[in-house]
């Protein structure tokens, strides 16, 4: 067990002050590394400002079962990117308060205070953390690595059938009360050691089997069809390869060969949201993309599917809780 960092309250002085150095040992140790957005007073210097103030606790109570929480007021914006070298692992990421981007393999999924996700990264794919400053974020990270030993048989064998798809993930993942309670309270602190690696083993194992499902909806829908699941699997492909053109249920029924209210049914079922969206999802993502790569607004909208500039406006800011037009103030992230 290990644990780093100084107790920090929000309101509380003191603590540990993060900079870039300070940040090469979690780089080593989680195989990932730091992007900084360019502060006004970096040009020919040579120390660069905090990123950062506060505790980071590590804890891992058992081999490959990791836990970290984060009580951190942060000062810099800045991502954290997995290595090529990162090895394979699921991660639950729990934001108890403050906002955050994560994005694997393309999908992106903001998170906001009270919100959770699950990761599944099998290595070598892209994934990536920001963190906008200017926040007080307080968050808890279970990390369990391909292969590692879980004393509960069904969940083991279960994150090894998912680590055997080598297809990343990501997903938003309802938090239960109960549990984001039990969350709060670890990271507030207070316990002895052997009380705290208890407890971080507890709730570790229950934050993993909450979020599992989430990974794996098709299999949670008992035995589909294989000609069901294979028509179903036509309609994501079509509105994941074509999110920019105009859908209807009904034709997306007749390409299931299936009634609207089935395939409206069946959808859900598989994927765990509607048919519509599903579509939006894959349209904002889209449109997200685009902005990055330097498209004006107006064309990202359009390519994406939105006629209307004010729809497309309204509708980013409700996925990604920033207006279009910032997205390409996130690409001076040196």
């Amino acid at each position: 067990m290990a644990s780093v960092g100084a107790a920090r309250d929000a309101d509380s002085r003191g603590g540990q002050i993060l900079t870039p150095a300070e940040l090469s040992a979690f780089e080593t140790r989680y195989r990932l590394r730091h992007r900084f957005a360019r502060a006004a007073n970096d040009a020919g210097s040579t120390c660069l400002p905090a990123v950062a103030e506060g505790r980071v606790e590590e804890l891992e109570p058992r081999d490959g079962l990791r836990m970290v929480g984060s009580d951190l007021i942060i000062h810099r914006t800045y991502a954290a990117v997995a290595q090529p070298e990162a090895p394979a692992h699921a991660s639950v990421i729990v934001l108890l308060q403050g906002t955050a981007e994560l994005e694997c393999a393309g999908e992106l999924l903001p998170l906001r205070g009270g919100g959770a996700a699950l990761v599944v990264h099998p290595g070598g794919g892209a994934l990536s953390a920001l963190h906008p400053a200017g926040q007080h974020i307080r968050a808890v990270n279970v990390s369990l690595l391909e292969g590692s030993p879980l004393p509960e048989p069904t969940l083991a064998a279960r994150f090894g059938a998912r680590f055997r798809c080598p297809t990343p993930g990501l997903w938003p993942v309802p938090l239960p009360r109960g549990l984001a309670a039990g969350l709060d309270e670890w990271l507030r602190g207070g316990r002895r050691a052997a009380l705290a690696e208890l407890e971080a083993m507890g709730l570790a194992l229950q934050l993993l089997a909450h979020a599992l499902p989430m990974a794996a909806p098709m299999e949670q829908s008992g035995a589909r069809p294989v000609r069901e699941r294979a028509l179903l699997e036509r309609v994501r492909q079509r509105l994941e390869t074509r999110p920019g053109e105009s859908h209807t249920l009904d034709g997306l029924a007749a390409l299931a060969c299936m009634s609207p209210s089935a395939l409206r049914e069946k959808f859900a079922q598989a994927y765990g949201c509607s048919v519509f969206t599903y579509l939006r999802e894959r349209r904002l993502t889209l449109a997200r993309r685009l902005l990055e790569e330097g498209q004006t607004v107006q064309a990202a909208a359009e390519t994406a599917g939105y006629t209307h500039p004010s729809n497309f406006a309204t509708a980013f800011r409700a996925r990604f809780g920033i207006p279009p037009r910032a997205v390409r103030r996130m690409r001076h992230i040196a």
